[in-house]
């Protein structure tokens, strides 16, 4: 998810370095933390169609679970999906 100029790999210590200086700049809800943009991004990553091995690598998760545990559907996908099942039963 994160990467430095070259394109290798952050030390986990920049990254929340990082992250404290770009949320002062950005003032979000307090309650906003790092770690809930690697939720967002699995549940974005799902709403594109990406599969669960594409969603792996962009996190970073070794077994499959973590990431399906990452992911939550969003309001709009359920909508669309109970939609066409109402047509399928109609």
């Amino acid at each position: 998810m994160f990467c430095n100029r070259n394109g290798g790999p952050l030390w986990p210590r920049s990254i929340t370095d990082d992250w404290y200086t770009l949320k002062e700049q950005a003032s979000p809800p307090e309650a906003v933390t790092l770690h809930q943009f690697r939720h967002t991004l699995s549940s974005l990553l799902d709403d594109l169609g990406a599969s669960e091995s594409v969603k792996q690598r962009i996190l970073g998760h070794g077994p499959k679970n973590v990431t399906q545990r990452y992911t939550y559907a969003s309001i709009e996908t359920m909508r669309r999906y109970l939609d066409e099942i109402a047509v399928l039963v109609t």
